[in-house]
């Protein structure tokens, strides 16, 4: 299983050397989480796999063959994180920088480029959703359908239709008025 290592090293690194080292923009957590939180390891696998092209068979990316590149960097010393001595605050320690400083221009150069906000915002989204497009009431059931001079309102007319059915049963040639299902006639609330 590879997700508790790489959970692992995802609580030793912050989001701002992953995205320096490798280059990607991971999301940023949600509306009600800490903009400053630590990534999840399902935000980097996917993050880093998608973006290296590593992908499984459905389309997805493929985080077992992701999880081993991403922690071969840190065996082999890529990804770098050592404890604090017992008398230094470890916020203070590991603040001095992590990144080597050729990243950090790279990185000074991808958070200019960085998008404003891929995903819509919470509130957006729920506001989108709860936002009254048509209200009305859809019913199914029998129409009422005036006769006016052997013609019908619905087009067609009636005599030539009522002859096809009570002649020949089986025949099936008067469905062009023929009810839809009201999903397919009121899709998406139009």
């Amino acid at each position: 299983d590879h997700w508790p290592p790489v959970n692992l090293v995802c609580s030793y690194i912050p989001r701002s050397t992953f995205e320096a080292l490798y280059g990607i923009n991971l999301p940023p957590p949600s509306e009600g989480e800490d903009p400053n939180r630590l990534p999840t390891a399902e935000e980097l696998l996917t993050t880093y796999g998608s973006m290296r092209g590593y992908m499984a068979v459905n389309g997805t990316p493929d985080c077992p063959r992701t999880a081993r590149y991403i922690l071969k960097d840190f065996v082999n010393g890529r990804l770098l994180y050592c404890h604090p001595p017992l008398d230094v605050d470890p916020e203070e320690f590991h603040d001095c920088g992590l990144v080597p400083k050729d990243l950090m221009e790279k990185q000074s150069a991808l958070l200019k480029k960085k998008p404003k906000e891929a995903t819509p915002s919470q509130s957006k989204l729920d506001k989108d959703f709860f936002k009254k497009l048509n209200v009305g009431m859809h019913s199914k059931g029998s129409v009422n359908i005036r006769q006016t001079g052997g013609v019908s309102m619905g087009g067609g007319s009636v005599s030539g239709s009522m002859t096809s059915v009570a002649g020949k049963p089986w025949k099936k040639h008067n469905n062009k008025g023929k009810r839809e299902k009201l999903r397919r006639v009121y899709k998406d609330g139009e």
